[in-house]
């Protein structure tokens, strides 16, 4: 259940519908007062953009090779809610 709602979420990103997202295109979207440490009360909405931008950009870097690539493919996507639900 959980790897079709990631592939949704993928699939609402990907305005263009390209099969591929841009790092700017998912930063852009993430909404942080949905976050639920927002909700809780836990964070403001500026410091999980902070963590969701650093933590999501590091990731993607690390997984890229440090080479660059802005590209997030459905695979990164994935590994990422992974990487983030453990």
């Amino acid at each position: 259940m959980r790897q079709k709602l990631i592939l949704e979420a993928f699939k609402h990103l990907d305005t263009n519908k390209d099969g591929v997202l841009s790092l700017d295109e998912i930063k852009e979207k993430f909404d942080p007062f949905r976050h639920p440490d927002v909700l809780k009360g836990l964070k403001n909405a500026e410091e999980a953009r902070f963590e969701f931008k650093n933590l999501f950009t590091s990731l993607h870097s690390a997984n890229k090779g440090f080479k660059n690539d802005t590209r997030v493919t459905k695979e990164d996507f994935r590994e990422w809610h992974a990487i983030i639900n453990s």
